[in-house]
């Protein structure tokens, strides 16, 4: 979404007869884990609120992941883009509990047709460092399936989704046959494995994450047979992660005894750069065994400091992204340009009706 989008402002534009518009948290991953966890609980309370008690909003469907809080609403054709989007964030303010105020401060809006290709793009997974994970179509599918038995889902926001599904099949069709399918996982497991280490077999492996990108990178960890794999969740979906996916769950009070016994950290949660040299340093400093840390994660988990610690290697995602295939590189554009035309094409559509 470009910058414009995501900072517009909704009295300077008007609502149309079913325009929709998309209220998203803005940054997801900078936002404290106990707001983003209580978000995410009362979501459908939070469409039925608003459907329940504003006359600007027709229409709602929230997407929401370990990564992302997304509103889509279609709005009255009566009312106004800047009524609906209060009607909004009032209805969230009053599911949550939080003040008008510092919640205000979280939201951006964006309208027309940079949400729908917003949505299309976050189908396709072309919106996360991981790329190809192929979750978020099932988030985006799950997120309509809930708004339907809700009753909170508009014929027009029916179509959005359903469109933005459609899109990533063929988008990740298009992948398939095109791609060596190489993902920013996969690459960073190939960059920390190519020098003399034990086998992935003897790793010990602590991840910090549970959303998409840290299931591909378990799922990766166990085609090479790494089985001691410990997961740590700063939002507390840990225990809920590894007993979908398998491994141990991590309390913080868990986790410095975990990270002092490990082989490698990997991080995904994108929740900031929590682990510091002083802390990483504090832990390791009777380890008698060198570190490998994988950061994965787009606002980093880990202070770039800690690749002076003695010992410690640090892999950062710019490394990975230097060392993807050009080839995978140039089958990613494409698919951008896929969504781009299905999204232009859906709003052609939606004009003409």
């Amino acid at each position: 979404m470009s910058e414009t989008s995501r900072s517009a402002d909704p009295e300077v534009h008007p609502a149309q007869d079913g325009s929709i518009f998309l209220a998203q948290v803005r940054p997801f991953r900078g936002t404290d884990a106990e707001v983003a966890a209580l978000l995410q609980a009362v979501s459908t309370q939070i469409t039925k609120d608003l459907l329940t008690t504003s006359s600007a909003v027709i229409g709602a469907i929230i997407l929401a992941t370990c990564n992302r809080f997304e509103i889509y609403c279609e709005t009255s054709p009566t009312s106004t883009a800047r009524t609906a989007c209060s009607d909004t964030l009032e209805s969230v303010s009053h599911c949550t509990g939080l003040a008008l105020f510092p919640l205000s401060s979280l939201f951006a809006y964006s309208f027309g047709l940079s949400v729908t290709q917003h949505l299309f793009t976050v189908g396709a997974d072309l919106d996360s460092a991981g790329g190809g994970e192929r979750e978020m179509s099932t988030e985006i599918r799950s997120a309509l399936a809930m708004a339907q038995a809700a009753g909170t889902a508009s014929a027009r926001l029916v179509r959005l989704f359903q469109a933005a599904s459609r899109t990533a099949d063929e988008v990740e069709a298009w992948v398939d046959r095109c791609s060596t399918g190489t993902s920013i996982a996969t690459v960073a497991l190939d960059i920390a494995t190519g020098f003399p280490r034990p086998a992935l077999s003897e790793v010990s492996v602590v991840l910090l994450g549970t959303g998409n990108l840290a299931g591909c990178v378990v799922e990766l960890l166990k085609s090479r047979d790494c089985s001691a794999v410990c997961v740590f969740s700063w939002s507390g979906r840990a225990e809920a992660f590894t007993a979908q996916r398998g491994g141990t769950a991590l309390t913080l009070l868990e986790l410095p005894t975990a990270m002092a016994r490990a082989d490698m950290l990997i991080g995904c949660s994108g929740a900031g750069a929590r682990i510091t040299e002083p802390i990483l340093a504090l832990t390791r400093r009777r380890a008698g065994k060198p570190l490998t840390v994988l950061d994965l994660a787009l606002s980093r988990d880990f202070d770039p400091q800690v690749a002076g610690i003695p010992g410690v290697e640090l892999i950062t995602l710019e490394a990975v992204q230097l060392a993807a295939p050009a080839t995978d590189l140039e089958v990613l554009r494409h698919a951008y340009a896929l969504v781009q035309q299905a999204a232009h094409q859906l709003e052609k559509q939606a004009g003409s009706d």
